[in-house]
């Protein structure tokens, strides 16, 4: 049986821990849902994402706009074509990075 949900909320990972986390995600074809909550990850959330996800909950990650910015950049967008659910609040997110998501997500088809 395959992986389909992962919960990594709360446990500190930092950058190093989910850079690990982000080099296995393309090998988990199946992963259709993962909860990074509040692990103080900030830009490295852009690197967290998989083809086949449908619920990703990166909130409480210091994101800010420049980890907004690296979520947005639409050469990657095709990540986001399958997401139901996409949590990225309290991260500091001003209106540049939310400019940036707004764009992103109404050009890669996940909006409906």
């Amino acid at each position: 049986t395959a992986l389909t949900s992962l919960n990594l909320s709360d446990n500190g990972l930092g950058r190093v821990g989910s850079s690990h986390i982000a080099e296995l995600l393309p090998r988990c074809s199946a992963l259709r849902q993962l909860n990074m909550k509040n692990n103080a990850i900030g830009a490295l959330a852009g690197e967290l994402r998989t083809a086949h996800l449908v619920h990703l909950d990166l909130s409480g990650n210091r994101l800010r706009d420049d980890g907004a910015a690296i979520l947005a950049d639409h050469t990657h967008m095709s990540w986001a074509q399958h997401l139901q659910a996409l949590n990225l609040s309290c991260n500091g997110i001003g209106s540049d990075g939310a400019t940036r998501l707004s764009d992103a997500l109404a050009g890669c088809g996940c909006l409906g």
